[in-house]
């Protein structure tokens, strides 16, 4: 194959993931995107600073490590206390640093049907 081609076909390799990409995130559920005031209750019930970032690394890692072996559950669909039971259970089941499994933990909490309230 000439150069041209092999940049060609590159480029149409790449669109369809792309293209697949796109596809896969729109169908995907809607995570919640942090907020200060979530910060604030996770750094509360923590009893340490967790900020936004920490929790927007939380929302990225729990899919990463989650879905590999069953769906996206939204945090909202649970309780804290019922988060608090499952969350330790499943992050058995991963390999994570203490800090990224405690931000998608504090992610999850801080979402949780019943936190804030």
């Amino acid at each position: 194959m000439n150069p041209l081609s092999t940049a060609t076909l590159s480029r149409i390799n790449i669109s369809i993931l792309a293209a697949f990409g796109l596809i896969l995130f729109s169908c995907s559920p809607k995570l919640y995107q942090p907020l200060p005031e979530q910060a604030q209750w996770a750094s509360n019930f923590s009893n340490s600073t967790v900020s936004v970032m920490d929790l927007s690394d939380g929302k990225n890692m729990y899919p990463l490590y989650c879905t590999p072996c069953h769906d996206l559950h939204m945090p909202a669909e649970y309780t804290i206390a019922e988060w608090q039971n499952i969350y330790p259970k499943m992050a058995e089941n991963i390999s994570l640093a203490d800090s990224s499994e405690q931000k998608i933990y504090l992610y999850l909490l801080a979402g949780a049907k019943d936190a804030g309230k």
